[in-house]
């Protein structure tokens, strides 16, 4: 398909325009914080997984704020693989602002029940044998602004700061010659 504009008070003759009808369906669910305590007014994000963002930063395809009860709903969502994105800010700034990933299929149905578990960040300890080059994490069921990098080594340990709980690809550069055995 090919993206018709318009300027002025033009008229489009010649053309057939076709429209086809897609059934919509609601993602539902709560932002709880990281005792299970419902959290109100939490900025809750809706991205998709299958457009696949290639940049940190990249708008959602739909926002929303929880209600006093910790409840969101997109009510008009496509059949997709989502990433729904919840963020708040803590009572103490200094914790760290927070976040939860929660992946969300949707096919035939309504989704409802999604829960968004807020944590804090924590910082990940890696011990690396060998060169100690920097560690990046790759998310697997989050947006990319759950992606995080390592420094340098201290010590024989790599230092990660800002990971939240998630599923993720473990990236390191490695010199010639060198290969990640393992990760235990």
């Amino acid at each position: 398909a090919s993206p018709i504009r318009v300027k002025g008070e033009k008229a489009i003759d010649g053309c057939d325009i076709g429209l086809s009808a897609r059934t919509a369906f609601a993602i539902r669910g709560r932002v709880v914080g990281p005792a299970g305590n419902p959290v109100a007014q939490a900025t809750v994000k809706l991205k998709s997984a299958d457009a696949h963002y290639r940049f940190e930063g990249a708008a959602p395809d739909a926002q929303a704020l929880s209600d006093r009860d910790g409840r969101f709903e997109f009510s008009a969502v496509s059949a997709g693989h989502w990433h729904l994105w919840g963020e708040a800010e803590p009572s103490s700034p200094a914790s760290g602002k927070l976040m939860g990933f929660v992946p969300v299929p949707v096919t035939e149905s309504d989704r409802d029940g999604v829960n968004i578990q807020l944590a804090r960040p924590f910082q990940l300890e890696v011990t690396i044998d060998g060169a100690g080059l920097p560690v990046h994490l790759l998310p697997v069921d989050g947006p990319l602004e759950q992606e995080v990098h390592s420094g340098g080594p201290k010590d024989g340990k790599i230092a990660v700061d800002r990971v939240y709980p998630g599923r993720y690809r473990f990236y390191q550069s490695t010199p010639k010659g060198e290969y990640l055995d393992a990760i235990l």
